[in-house]
Formats: C-alpha cells, sequence, structure tokens
C-alpha cells in the first residue's frame, strides 16, 4: 500500500506541475506525505454507491483502483466519469454542504482513499501553510472541472 500512496502523490504532484501555479503554492510529495497519514481505503463493490446525491459529509476521496460514475437527479443521469488518481468530495468539503451528486463504482468495483475533513484540520492547525496550499490545489481542481464543463457544453472538447 506504501508504494501505491506513493504513485498516488507522484501523479498528483505531476499533475499541479502542468497548472501555472507558481512552486509556493505547489503541494510536494512531502505534504502528499502529511496529508495521507490517516487516509484510509474502502473498496466498493460495481454498482454501490460511495456516496449518495444529498449525503453530508466533510471528506477527500480519490480512486486508487478502477472508476467511478457520478450520477445526478432521480433519472440519475450519468454526468461524469472520475478515474483513476482523480480527486472528488472537494465540493461538499469545502463548501460544507451535501452531496451535489453521486458516486457509483464501476463495473470493476472501485478503491479509494478517504481523507478525513477532521483531521486535515488538525494537520493545518499545525502546518498553516500547507492548509493554504491544500485549499489551491482545491480551487485549481474546481476551476478545471468548471472550465471542462464548460467547454463541453459548448462542443469544445468532446464528452
Amino acid at each position: 500500500q506504501n508504494d501505491n500512496n506513493l504513485d498516488h502523490k507522484k501523479s498528483l504532484s505531476k499533475n499541479l506541475k502542468t497548472t501555472s501555479i507558481s512552486n509556493s503554492m505547489q503541494l510536494s510529495l512531502k505534504d502528499w506525505d502529511i496529508i495521507l497519514k490517516a487516509a484510509k481505503i474502502s473498496r466498493f463493490a460495481a454498482g454501490e454507491a460511495v456516496f449518495n446525491e444529498g449525503e453530508r459529509f466533510q471528506r477527500i476521496y480519490q480512486i486508487t483502483r478502477g472508476m467511478c460514475f457520478v450520477e445526478k437527479g432521480i433519472n440519475k443521469s450519468r454526468i461524469a466519469i472520475l478515474n483513476l488518481d482523480d480527486v472528488f468530495g472537494d465540493i461538499s468539503f469545502m463548501t460544507e454542504s451535501a452531496a451535489t451528486a453521486s458516486v457509483i463504482a464501476g463495473p470493476e468495483g472501485v478503491d479509494v482513499q478517504i481523507i478525513e475533513g477532521y483531521f486535515l484540520r488538525i494537520v493545518f492547525e499545525q502546518f498553516p501553510s500547507l492548509g493554504a496550499r491544500f485549499y489551491h490545489f482545491l480551487g485549481k481542481l474546481l476551476s478545471t472541472r468548471l472550465l471542462n464543463t464548460e467547454k463541453k457544453k459548448f462542443g469544445l472538447i468532446s464528452n
């Protein structure tokens, strides 16, 4: 599991380096080491809900194996697919509100790292600059997701 965590930290760190943010605001491998220290891995069977629309929680999730579908509304319209290393739960975490959609394990099931909000608050009290970098990471994640959604809506990229 430690090798798996290192791969995911490298992937997250690499993804950040492709953005235009300054080096001082990037999360380092050491930062991810601290953040993921108390993460737990949970396994969900195919079709099982990681969480449901309307559910309240304070967690950040990251896929370590498999994929998930993001579904919304009574008709369970599929609005997105989440893949290996994708982070989710960020909107509920940042806004302290209910989940805006359901996340459902894909056909092969899914493993996710779960980082509890209470743990992050404790860590950020001890390392305030880490908190600033983490929230910057989440802001960039949300911004990228919003831009991609707009591009899809206006036909600039394919679904």
